[in-house]
């Protein structure tokens, strides 16, 4: 079974954290498993099924929840939890009539890497086969002007709008699923997308192919209105800088517990993004960061939020001498995070810039 979709049913059951090393169990253990079976087997039991389909518990359950066969069972068991579709496809809304080429056309672009092994799916009733990044048929025309949902499947490594290859970035819309294509890199994937919405309730695979460089993905796209990142294996990347630089009208972007042990690089992650809609900035792991250069620059943390990050942060074993920006951020006085605050300066000699204390 698929481990990225194991992790997305138990996310969206609410399991933030693995049983004893096990997705599975930690699910087996809220259907309410009380031991002695395995796990699928305990699943299937709690929900009312009492015998396998053709000798499969995890077709048994897909079923009872109303899979159907094509796609593999557990991906559209981790797609109907999270109330959404049973997709395995990458989808996208685009608009030919945006700004970019024709009025009637719409190009991907693609980046230089990895292997390319896809189907687009047009929404017009046609389709094309991808086999290397700069593909003629990334390039569609329509028969009329409009609004298409695109769906992708098979291998796609690197979606790259930003950048100078994509002329039609400002056609996307939205992006409506994920699916299970293993991506290799998201650096720039949406950069630009200035017109674009996030509709998806499932998560990208980072990691079959071991993603580590997302920085930029989301850059300067001015119409989403909220990101949550809860539930990205996100323990193989080492770069997030510019990754949300520039959402002007975002509302809401939840980071709680993503992975970020690996991470580097935070330069001007959030700068230019609206005060106080960042969450979950305590539960990182900031031992590896090097640079934090401008990284709240024009924004804010709340006072909560900072207060919380000062204090976890305190407690690790962060690098010395760094600069860190924390924009107009303000902590409270003669609190837990104002002591934190000078600790990191006098301990490890951080040069912390923000708005001070209130």
């Amino acid at each position: 079974m698929s481990d990225i979709a194991i992790i997305k049913w138990a996310n969206n059951l609410g399991i933030t954290e693995s049983l004893n090393g096990s997705w599975i169990e930690a699910i087996a253990r809220h259907y309410g498993e009380g031991g002695g079976e395995p796990h699928i087997r305990s699943i299937a039991n709690n929900l009312g099924i009492t015998e396998p389909t053709n000798g499969s518990w995890i077709q048994a359950i897909g079923e009872h929840l109303g899979a159907t066969a094509g796609t593999p069972w557990i991906t559209q068991i981790s797609n109907l939890t999270a109330g959404g579709s049973t997709s395995e496809f990458f989808e996208i809304t685009v608009d030919t009539t945006k700004p970019g080429s024709a009025s009637d056309t719409f190009v991907f672009a693609f980046g230089n890497t990895g292997t390319y092994n896809a189907v687009i799916d047009w929404g017009d009733g046609t389709t094309s086969d991808i086999t290397s990044y700069n593909d003629a048929d990334r390039v569609h025309v329509y028969a009329s002007s409009g609004t298409y949902q695109i769906k992708i499947s098979g291998e796609l490594p690197w979606i790259l709008f930003g950048g100078g290859s994509g002329v039609d970035r400002q056609k996307v819309m939205s992006i409506d699923n994920w699916g299970i294509i293993p991506w290799r890199s998201f650096q720039y994937a949406f950069s630009g997308c200035i017109n674009m919405d996030i509709l998806a309730t499932d998560i990208p695979d980072l990691t079959t192919n071991s993603v580590s460089n997302i920085s930029q993905i989301f850059r300067s796209c001015s119409s989403i209105t909220s990101v949550s990142l809860v539930g990205w294996d996100t323990s193989n990347v080492t770069t997030m800088a510019l990754m949300f630089q520039s959402l002007t009208s975002c509302t809401s972007i939840d980071l709680t517990g993503i992975d970020t042990s690996n991470v580097t690089n935070f330069n001007q992650t959030f700068s230019n993004v609206p005060d106080d809609i960042v969450i979950g900035l305590d539960t990182w792991n900031i031992e590896k960061v090097t640079n934090f250069g401008n990284t709240f620059f024009n924004s804010a943390l709340s006072t909560v939020e900072y207060d919380k990050t000062l204090v976890a942060w305190d407690l690790q074993d962060a690098r010395d001498g760094l600069n860190v920006q924390f924009g107009r951020s303000q902590y409270t006085l003669n609190s837990a995070a104002a002591t934190a605050k000078q600790s990191l300066m006098d301990n490890d000699l951080w040069t912390i810039t923000d708005g001070g204390g209130i």
